[in-house]
């Protein structure tokens, strides 16, 4: 079995393809405000890296404990609505 720290890098960079194609969607039909998308994508570039570079710094088994913790939270959280 992986560690946690090789998951969640998997995912994040799985995670870069829905946003890639949208960007190459939109710019095609030409409907993307850039000087908005750029206010807002400095931010969003950085927080995954500090993110990320955070996550590498706990303790994996500390790390384990907090994701099923966090999961428990949202899962308590989303019952009753609509999925």
């Amino acid at each position: 079995m992986g560690n946690q720290h090789t998951a969640i890098g998997t995912n994040k960079m799985g995670v870069m393809g829905n946003p890639t194609a949208g960007w190459y969607e939109f710019n095609r039909k030409g409907i993307i405000n850039y000087k908005i998308g750029f206010i807002i994508g400095i931010p969003a570039f950085i927080g995954p890296i500090l993110g990320a570079s955070f996550v590498l710094q706990i303790n994996e088994t500390i790390l384990k404990r907090l994701i099923a913790v966090i999961t428990i939270i949202i899962w308590y959280r989303s019952k009753g609505t609509a999925l």
